[in-house]
């Protein structure tokens, strides 16, 4: 007498939180597609992340340095790029040692001769936490001497002396790389799991 199929032809000791999530090879197939939507969609993100160091890493090594100080700060709110979040940042105007000709924020002293003539504005790495502000409120902050980095074809301008830490945006990249490690291994497992039930569909 012949017998229906049934997931029966798996392994006796089949169990286990992959054997309830993937019970046949057809919620395998779509939990497969699912993570690899969510790995393309991630590797934009990733990409762009990317795309920001290497912009920040040859600003940084190509940008020249002009000696300045820290004018006025302020913290900033907006909304994140989910529109779910707030995020905020400290907004700083900075002045610093490049001749008011040669100025390129287009914001430069009355006086020609100000020892700090030209003026441009810096700002911090944005946060989801508000106070979080790494530093930048700090009066010994605010008044010790600044190295400006300063866009010398733009009005862009950075702090020389930031964490790196801060600066490429270290945290969102390792997070980033974390979810995408996991992404992988649970595709991994997904793939695996699918093998060893069309391979018992096989011997059936």
């Amino acid at each position: 007498m012949s017998t229906a199929e049934t997931p029966s032809s798996l392994p006796a000791n089949d169990s286990g939180f992959l054997s309830g999530l993937i019970p046949d090879s057809d919620r395998g197939r779509f939990l497969r597609a699912a993570v690899l939507l969510f790995l393309a969609l991630s590797s934009v993100g990733y990409f762009l992340l990317l795309g920001e160091l290497f912009a920040e890493f040859q600003a940084r090594h190509n940008w020249p340095v002009a000696r300045g100080e820290v004018v006025s700060c302020e913290e900033k709110t907006g909304e994140g790029v989910s529109r779910r979040r707030t995020v905020y940042w400290m907004e700083c105007e900075v002045r610093f040692d490049v001749p008011a000709d040669q100025c390129q924020t287009g914001i430069t002293a009355a006086d020609p001769w100000d020892r700090y003539p030209c003026y441009g504005i810096v700002r911090s790495p944005s946060t989801t936490s508000w106070g979080v502000t790494n530093g930048w409120t700090n009066p010994q902050f605010l008044s010790t001497p600044k190295r400006i980095l300063h866009n010398p074809h733009g009005p862009d301008v950075k702090l020389a002396d930031e964490s790196a830490w801060l600066a490429y945006r270290l945290p969102n990249i390792l997070t980033m790389s974390a979810w995408m490690i996991v992404c992988i291994l649970f595709l991994a497992m997904i793939q695996w799991r699918i093998q060893v039930i069309d391979k018992s569909n096989t011997r059936e």
